[in-house]
């Protein structure tokens, strides 16, 4: 019989096995070693259901998350979601230390590709003019 040389049922029988195990490393890694300083959150709702994903990062005194908001209502909506994530005393705690570990930045209004190149002389390749 062939082997497929495919060891999946090892993996799975080793990440079964032992998940508590990998699961405290994970919650225990050091971003900083891995040169891991700051998150962009860009476009997400921050919605409770992401707590697995997001929630070491905002806990990580070593890590500066920047998040992109559109307006004050959007910035406001992404405090309260934070706030159910981490907790209204560990959000405030990372947003007024210093240096500040949550920051908010105001997204700019997009431009459409069609009136940047049309209001702009842009040369490509030295020759063509659009």
């Amino acid at each position: 019989m062939k082997n497929t040389g495919v060891d999946y049922r090892k993996w799975i029988y080793d990440i079964t096995n032992n998940y508590t195990k990998y699961s405290s490393i994970r919650n225990k890694t050091d971003y900083k070693d891995l040169g891991l300083s700051e998150v962009y959150i860009f476009g997400h709702s921050l919605d409770i259901s992401d707590k697995d994903l997001l929630e070491e990062f905002f806990l990580n005194e070593n890590i500066v998350v920047n998040i992109f908001y559109k307006n004050k209502v959007h910035q406001a909506n992404l405090i309260a979601a934070i706030i159910k994530m981490i907790s209204e005393k560990i959000f405030i705690k990372q947003y007024q230390s210093y240096p500040q570990k949550i920051k908010f930045i105001q997204q700019k209004e997009m431009i459409l590709c069609d009136e940047v190149v049309s209001d702009t002389n842009l040369i490509y390749n030295n020759s063509t003019k659009l």
